[in-house]
């Protein structure tokens, strides 16, 4: 008979190998959670684009603030496969509510169709977006976590969430958005074409980005390392994106399976990512 552990994995594999991966060496008691918590950003992640008005959306993110908000204050979760497992957390503060309230300000960003107004909002964006949710995994994998390994699993998520973020451009483009600021003429990008204003901002980002992922490999994660793994692939796609006359709308950043499979399997043997 299939477990819930059972239903939330094969759901997770065929969503995010990545993801999948980091659950299944987590510690058994901490796996049914971890793989709510990335199932839960998955769907979050898709409620933008997947409602026809905008209206129905917002409401869609706020019955999720609601019921998140609800089991918080200790109420009985809703007979829902990934809220039953995040309760207890929530409960315990082990998952604390303001991470999962910030990575839905972020979902809620991406309702709006105007581009983040300067790099100062787009990093907001990104760590609501990307590290809230590396933060929440580490907490919710090693109780008593340092907040040195907590601040660099939210540097982690900073910085695969700016690789997703830079991936997502073309579809975003396609979808009418001009996603990042200063980009130079909308018309253009709009058309799939890189303006030079573009590249520089994707350049600044990266480079952030990377610069944030170093800083956070120099951490030890300990406990909380599977955590950390979704971002293993990041620093090959960051520094695709900082070369000089990179094209977002011509390159793809995405890691082959066999190259994410090594560098997990590296990760998982030595202790470090």
């Amino acid at each position: 008979m299939m477990t819930r552990l059972d239903s939330l994995a094969a759901r997770l594999r065929a969503a995010d190998l990545e993801r999948w991966r980091a659950v299944m060496i987590a510690p058994a008691e901490a796996q049914e959670a971890l793989a709510a918590l990335h199932l839960w950003t998955l769907d979050v992640a898709q409620i933008p684009w997947s409602l026809s008005e905008p209206a129905l959306a917002a409401m869609r993110l706020q019955w999720h603030r609601d019921r998140l908000s609800e089991l918080a204050a200790g109420e009985p979760p809703p007979r829902h496969e990934l809220f039953e497992p995040l309760a207890p957390r929530l409960k315990d503060k082990s998952a604390p509510l303001e991470l999962f309230l910030n990575h839905l300000a972020a979902r809620e960003r991406d309702l709006d169709p105007t581009p983040p107004k300067d790099l100062d909002e787009l990093r907001l964006y990104l760590e609501d977006s990307g590290g809230a949710p590396f933060r929440l995994a580490a907490r919710m994998l090693a109780p008593g976590l340092s907040p040195e390994v907590e601040a660099a699993a939210g540097e982690a998520g900073f910085a695969k969430g700016a690789a997703r973020w830079i991936s997502a451009l073309p579809n975003l483009s396609a979808r009418g958005r001009v996603a990042a600021p200063n980009a130079g003429e909308a018309a253009r990008i709009l058309r799939g074409e890189t303006t030079p204003e573009l590249s520089l901002t994707l350049k600044a980002v990266a480079e952030e980005a990377l610069a944030r992922l170093e800083a956070a490999r120099r951490v030890k994660p300990g406990a909380a390392l599977p955590a950390f793994l979704p971002a293993v692939t990041a620093q090959d796609a960051l520094r695709a994106a900082a070369r000089p006359g990179f094209d977002p709308f011509r390159e793809a950043l995405g890691p082959s399976e066999f190259r994410s499979r090594l560098l997990n399997l590296k990760a998982v043997l030595l202790g470090r990512w």
